[in-house]
């Protein structure tokens, strides 16, 4: 009996230890296929964060005010590489197209937008966005902002 017990013990150890090393053969290959798929996004990628690291812009003091729930007037102040940056105005659909602020150097610049919200967005009740950003050469946004326009709360 102490001979079957000590059989059956030393199979159960053996058929242990040899599904351990197909798991590691199967992590192998999974690190390297994982490896193989970083290696590609990093190539296509640093083509991009080239491009975007040539393009720097920041924002900063970002105010917002709403006056009778529709007109808005939005301060702020910018630092942008190319001295533009741009913005638009998102409420289920685009309400103010893509429209460009000139910056004066690549210093911090002031900037003022003012607009008027259609009633049909204020009879919705939900809030618009601001989406201010800036642009590489080849077109791309680069560092979107998004901001609440809470003509709801913030109205006076």
């Amino acid at each position: 009996m102490k001979y079957i017990i000590m059989i059956l013990l030393s199979a159960v150890i053996l058929a242990g230890c040899g599904s351990e090393s197909d798991q590691n053969t199967e992590q192998t290959t999974d690190n390297q296929a994982k490896q193989e798929v970083n290696e590609e996004l990093n190539e296509g990628s640093n083509e991009t964060k080239n491009e975007e690291t040539a393009m720097d812009i920041a924002f900063k003091n970002i105010d917002i005010k709403i006056h009778d729930k529709k007109n808005v007037r939005i301060k702020g102040e910018a630092k942008s590489s190319n001295e533009k940056a741009y913005y638009q105005i998102l409420h289920k659909d685009v309400l103010v197209e893509e429209t460009k602020i000139e910056l004066e150097g690549e210093d911090w610049t002031s900037f003022t937008i003012e607009t008027t919200l259609p009633q049909d967005v204020i009879e919705t009740e939900e809030v618009p966005v601001l989406m201010i950003y800036g642009k590489t050469e080849s077109g791309k946004e680069v560092n979107p902002n998004y901001f609440g326009i809470d003509f709801i709360r913030q109205s006076y």
